[in-house]
């Protein structure tokens, strides 16, 4: 099985990148958050605006992945879904994306089948090129905090010693929105980042007294395909 890898500190996670082989095949309103430029989504924790925006990727609810990454006191293991703690909890398990583009924005309306909680992280592992063996040097983070119904969304990059943060997100109980903005992103990879990235996304759940994550592959999707106004 192709393998996905983090490296995560035991606070938040640190240089979330993939280190090898990018895709796995296994397989009422809030504090309201800042809009990023001009968008037909506004991130308020209402989702009527999202009615018209298609699913760009959907998940039965029997569906699960074959194989899950586990981390726990600096040990990375690739393991079988059955020896899984958190998956089906915790809102690791999507039910749905919904994506859109935006004259300088990305925004996302995700769905889980079981409700979220403090501790459940998103990854957008980005790439240019997929070459095998060929690491990624950008991660998107989405961190929510369920209690204040909000979240906010960070790029690492590699040998970086600071994420920056790009966007902001606005939770309900299992369903979440975020949005980014593009003109945040550093030049080198702005200037190309609609016509020639994509992306593998990944729920992480954290669990800190254990000190335990696990790390759950869902898809993978190209930035060009994702909807904009033109498409709707």
């Amino acid at each position: 099985m192709k393998k996905l890898i983090i490296l995560v500190s035991l606070v938040v996670p640190l240089f979330p990148f993939l280190a090898v082989d990018t895709i796995n095949d296994d397989l009422e309103s809030g504090d309201a958050a800042a809009v990023y430029g001009r968008s037909m989504i506004t991130i308020d924790n209402s989702y009527n605006d999202w009615s018209m925006i298609p699913e760009v990727a959907s998940f039965s609810a029997q569906g699960r992945p074959y194989t899950f990454n586990r981390e726990k006191d600096g040990i990375l293991e690739s393991l079988s879904i059955d020896k899984s703690i958190y998956w089906g909890h915790n809102g690791t398990n999507l039910k749905s994306i919904k994506a859109f583009l935006g004259s300088d924005t990305i925004a996302f309306h995700i769905s889980s089948y079981s409700p979220f909680s403090d501790g459940l992280i998103l990854f957008l592992y980005l790439f240019k090129e997929r070459n095998k063996g060929e690491p990624n040097y950008y991660t998107i983070e989405i961190n929510i905090d369920v209690k204040q119904r909000n979240g906010i969304v960070y790029l690492w990059e590699r040998g970086g010693n600071d994420a920056l943060e790009i966007g902001t997100a606005a939770v309900n109980t299992e369903e979440f929105e975020c949005e980014f903005s593009i003109e945040a992103l550093p030049l080198s990879l702005r200037e190309d980042f609609i016509a020639s990235y994509s992306f593998d996304l990944t729920t992480c759940y954290y669990n800190r007294v254990k000190r335990t994550y696990e790390e759950f592959f869902f898809t993978t999707l190209k930035v060009k395909n994702i909807p904009s106004s033109q498409d709707i």
